[in-house]
């Protein structure tokens, strides 16, 4: 009895693992081929910031920049506010930014310019989810919203 119920275990986490596998492979290609609209690159500009205190701490959101481009060597995604500069190799994918290791100029901000690049980091390193609708751009993420519209919108 006893060899029967550990045969049965170890099927049915051989049946899970295989399954965990199957779900991967077959919902990669997907994400993998997904083309982004074209009209997603380019430079933007917030609107506002909320959630975390995003409000409070970017009473003037106009001056969160960010920038998509992508070529030959991939995707890429910039941003900086106050005080330092942040950049990573990213994927678009069909619903969330995936962002690869982030790096950032090395100052260090005292105060409110801290916090904000604190806020923003914690942002972008969650992958966010994004959603884009007639030039505004709407990043999710960590209890965060940024809100941004292109340059000529």
């Amino acid at each position: 009895m006893l060899r029967i119920g550990a045969e049965c275990q170890y099927r049915a986490g051989l049946l899970a693992v295989l399954a965990f596998f199957a779900v991967a492979l077959l919902g990669a290609p997907a994400e993998a081929s997904y083309r982004p609209p074209g009209s997603i690159w380019g430079n933007y500009t917030a609107v506002s910031a909320s959630g975390a205190r995003g409000a409070r701490l970017f009473d003037r959101p106009k001056e969160i920049g960010v920038g998509l481009s992508h070529g030959k060597r991939g995707q890429w995604i910039g941003w900086e506010a106050n005080c330092n500069g942040f950049g990573a190799q990213m994927h678009v994918g069909h619903k969330r930014l995936r962002l690869g290791a982030i790096t950032a100029s090395a100052v260090g901000c005292p105060n409110l310019s801290g916090r904000q690049d604190s806020w923003l980091e914690s942002l972008f390193s969650a992958d966010p989810r994004w959603q884009l609708k007639r030039g505004l751009l709407v990043l999710r993420g960590a209890g965060r919203v940024l809100r941004l519209r292109t340059g000529s919108g």
